[in-house]
């Protein structure tokens, strides 16, 4: 979803991006195979059929990981002029601010920051909404 694999130290990350790494939860030699339903013939002998806590939290990290690298990750981006790698915030900007100093509504921010949380919502959940549905107000 964020066009990023989630591989280990994100830190380090735009230094070995292009490195030949597996995604975490693709490597058959590490830990999750087995949290995510895997067996090992010997204490574990049927796959599991329920999600259970620990793909839960394995899930929330993930998530937690890759909001904490993309989104300052893009917003540098856009500043360096790399557009096109914006997945998640293709229609505002650092500057795109809802109101004036004063605490007015700046309509134009308002509406660019309404836009693209329309868009995520689409992008994420893969539900389409109006504009004027009332959970982007």
């Amino acid at each position: 979803m964020t066009g990023l694999q989630w591989r280990g130290s994100l830190d380090n990350y735009h230094k070995n991006i292009e490195k030949d790494r597996e995604a975490r939860l693709l490597n058959k030699s590490r830990y999750f195979q087995q949290i995510y339903g895997g067996i090992d013939s010997d204490n574990v002998d049927r796959p599991l059929t329920d999600p259970n806590g620990l793909m839960g939290a394995v899930q929330f990290r993930m998530a937690n990981e890759m909001a904490c690298y993309t989104v300052p990750n893009e917003f540098l981006n856009q500043q360096l002029g790399k557009d096109g790698d914006n997945i998640l915030f293709p229609f505002v900007t650092l500057a795109s601010k809802p109101w004036y100093e004063n605490g007015d509504p700046y309509p134009k921010g308002l509406e660019a920051i309404r836009k693209n949380i329309r868009y995520l919502h689409g992008l994420l959940l893969g539900e389409e909404r109006n504009y004027d549905d009332p959970e982007f107000s």
